[in-house]
């Protein structure tokens, strides 16, 4: 294969005004032209003189259409940008949404916080196998406890070790739950079960939904919003 061009860089933090952007620029050029990754540290070092600014990484990708910026559940910052757009664009674009991020980053490290207070883990595949069959048991449990009200039929119940979501209900009617609703406070853990159960019968969120919820579950509203604030 062919050897990419050889740089030293970046150069010493001292050194570095607009003409070091620039060069550091040219070198991102290159690396998303071979489908690498552009280390934090390189925009990072452009911005040493800012104490507001925020570590963040930058990708490139094919399929984007234009400048994207995601924080993550981990409060890193993820900025996604066009395969032909430059380091330029993504700092300015960032640069514009400061106050968003900050605002982001806020939510995300507060959510943090509430999932080590409840001792939430951050889901490894040996606690998986521990718990999933204890997850499985406690929403089954739950499931006909609340259904004596509702009278559904669901095909399966999948417990999993997901990354971004509490549950979902299929099309099929098989019902998913994050293994680690065991960790919920019991409220939580219940208003969760219900919402994927009320799902079997309206597939929305529609009022008709959440007065099917209400019907076990009348706090939901407080108990959703609790919820938001740890997923």
């Amino acid at each position: 294969s062919k050897a990419l061009p050889r740089f030293s860089f970046p150069p010493p933090l001292s050194t570095f005004d607009q003409d070091n952007c620039a060069y550091i620029s040219s070198i991102f050029t290159l690396l998303v032209k071979f489908g690498g990754y552009l280390s934090s540290a390189l925009v990072q070092r452009c911005y040493a003189k800012r104490p507001t600014m925020h570590d963040y990484t930058v990708r490139k990708s094919k399929r984007a259409k234009k400048v994207r910026i995601t924080v993550r559940t981990d409060a890193t910052v993820l900025v996604t940008i066009p395969y032909r757009a430059t380091l330029t664009q993504a700092t300015q674009f960032v640069d514009e949404k400061q106050k968003w991020i900050e605002n982001k980053l806020d939510l995300m490290r507060k959510r943090i916080e509430r999932r080590e207070e409840l001792r939430i883990p951050r889901g490894s595949k040996k606690d998986f196998d521990e718990k999933k069959g204890i997850a499985h048991a406690f929403v089954l449990r739950r499931l006909e406890h609340f259904n004596r009200k509702y009278n559904l039929t669901w095909n399966r119940i999948y417990i999993k070790n997901l990354k971004t979501r509490w549950g979902s209900c299929s099309a099929n009617h098989n019902l998913n739950f994050s293994y680690k609703i065991i960790y919920l406070p019991e409220s939580l853990a219940d208003y969760l079960i219900v919402h994927e159960l009320c799902h079997l019968k309206e597939f929305n969120h529609s009022e008709n939904f959440w007065k099917l919820v209400a019907k076990t579950i009348p706090n939901y509203l407080d108990l959703r919003s609790e919820l938001r604030g740890i997923e």
